[in-house]
């Protein structure tokens, strides 16, 4: 049969040793195996049998100095990508060994079957929990002019995470590499040692100068934006850099990065003010500088509960899809990001409690075991999970994972919304297993979804292009229903 996608890395890791979740202990030649908190949460986690963990964790370290050798030279995720989750631990000092030699930071030569292509010095550090590891540091240093700015990424990112003035010169030269991709990764770096209260004060101090000047000299939105960077040192002087007539220009070509640092710190802005930048910035079909500056505006005025605001959010949510419109991506359709945004500003302006937001509450309280929560809250976690797994890997993703372990409550809820296209698709995707649909197991299902026909793996594959086609996101259809089931 044909594999496609996730669904050949899910084969992959069902043939390594993963499988149903369901039990804690296995039978090894007539005894049975007791496993401890730890091992018990890999079997729990990610599906592995009970006795596969147990082997590992009781794997002599030469094995496990071979699995690290295995994995820094192998790309994405290989049969020891796999294990190296289970014994990350032991294999700290290996994968700190590998730092040591200079021909690790060497990326492989680039071919069609080598991506991500990554170096065996990156892949020991992707690993590694940045900033923990001091005895790194002589190590990192000497990489911070590596010709490759992909190695230098991951170089800034691990190295600015320390916080420590030994690193800050190498930082602040990795601050302003010509690569932004580089640049990115010191401010990673930088966020994590700072929210960890690793960042000494004349880190920080000097970092701000930095990110300012790379700010006011226009530097270009970054992967972690030098605004955001600047927000996370000193987020008082962040709001007093911005809050400035010559930052709140409307010509200002970073104005719509400086709104979203004055919303998110809601620092005030009168009300004429915003109303003045709908006069300049209309909403479009497609997704826009002009047209998210629009956004800006109904959350402020809505905030504000201003009579505009109200006139705006209303007139927002009766807007329709068209055929211009559908000719564009779904992440670039502006409609969709403008409904969500007014739906949450109503329930803000109403003063309705979300139970979509309390959903999601209730279950982080008990680990998000489904069992465990409340099911009138399902109707929300079902779909919500269905879709970011389809959006991530496709149905054969949402199929071999936990999350469709509830189908049927799923395609339950998909109809008590609205969602009735979603439904449709589900629908279909759910018949490619047969008369009685996919198995609540999680194991017989991989099982099923392994043995698929030719025919009906094709199916679900399509089944994934018409879910990314709808007019509306599952999240449209929870808010506007979360919303409507409180007036």
């Amino acid at each position: 049969m044909k594999i496609r996608g996730f669904l050949y890395i899910a084969l992959t890791v069902v043939l390594l040793g993963c499988s149903s979740e369901d039990s804690s202990r296995e039978k090894d030649n007539g005894s049975e195996i007791e496993l401890t908190e730890k091992e018990q949460y890999f079997v729990d986690q990610y599906g592995y049998e009970p006795a596969y963990v147990a082997e590992l964790y009781r794997m002599p370290d030469a094995e496990v100095r071979q699995v690290v050798e295995a994995f820094v030279k192998s790309q994405g995720q290989s049969e020891s990508y796999w294990k190296l989750i289970v014994i990350q631990e032991r294999a700290i000092p290996y994968l700190i060994a590998v730092l040591k030699d200079e021909k690790n930071y060497i990326r492989p030569s680039r071919d069609s079957h080598a991506y991500p292509n990554e170096s065996p010095a990156e892949r020991a550090l992707s690993r590694l929990k940045r900033g923990h590891y001091p005895e790194i540091k002589p190590y990192l240093l000497s990489q911070v002019s590596n010709d490759d700015y992909n190695v230098r990424f991951k170089i800034a990112s691990h190295t600015a995470a320390f916080g420590t003035d030994d690193v800050l010169e190498s930082v602040v030269e990795l601050a302003n590499d010509e690569k932004e991709h580089v640049r990115s990764g010191v401010s990673i770096g930088i966020r994590e040692a700072v929210k960890s209260g690793k960042a000494a004060d004349n880190y920080k101090e000097k970092l701000w100068e930095v990110f300012k000047e790379i700010y006011l000299s226009g530097g270009t939105a970054m992967y972690r934006d030098p605004l955001n960077t600047l927000l996370v040192i000193d987020e008082e002087k962040a709001v007093a850099l911005l809050n400035t007539p010559e930052n709140l220009d409307t010509d200002n070509p970073n104005l719509e990065r400086v709104l979203s640092v004055l919303l998110q710190t809601e620092t005030e802005l009168p009300a004429d003010y915003w109303l003045s930048l709908l006069e300049v910035h209309k909403p479009g079909i497609k997704s826009s500088k002009s047209s998210r500056i629009f956004e800006k505006c109904l959350i402020a005025l809505a905030r504000k509960k201003h009579p505009k605001g109200r006139e705006l959010l209303e007139k927002v949510l009766e807007e329709k899809p068209n055929d211009e419109e559908r000719k564009l991506e779904g992440y670039q359709r502006a409609r969709i990001d403008r409904q969500l945004i007014a739906l949450n500003a109503l329930m803000q302006w109403d003063g309705k409690e979300s139970d979509y937001d309390k959903a999601f509450e209730l279950a982080g309280e008990v680990d998000y075991d489904w069992d465990q929560v409340d099911p009138k809250y399902w109707k929300y976690l079902f779909p919500h999970y269905l879709d970011a797994e389809v959006r991530n890997g496709g149905f054969s993703q949402y199929f071999f994972n936990s999350s469709s372990d509830y189908n049927e409550e799923c395609l339950e809820a998909l109809k008590l919304i609205g969602a009735t296209e979603h439904h449709r698709i589900l629908s279909k995707a759910t018949k490619q297993f047969g008369f009685w649909g996919p198995s609540k197991d999680r194991g017989k299902r991989q099982s099923q979804l392994e043995n698929l026909s030719d025919e009906e793996a094709e199916a679900l594959y399509e089944c994934n292009d018409e879910w990314y086609d709808l007019d509306y996101p599952v999240g449209y259809y929870l808010l506007k229903y979360d919303y409507e089931s409180g007036l």
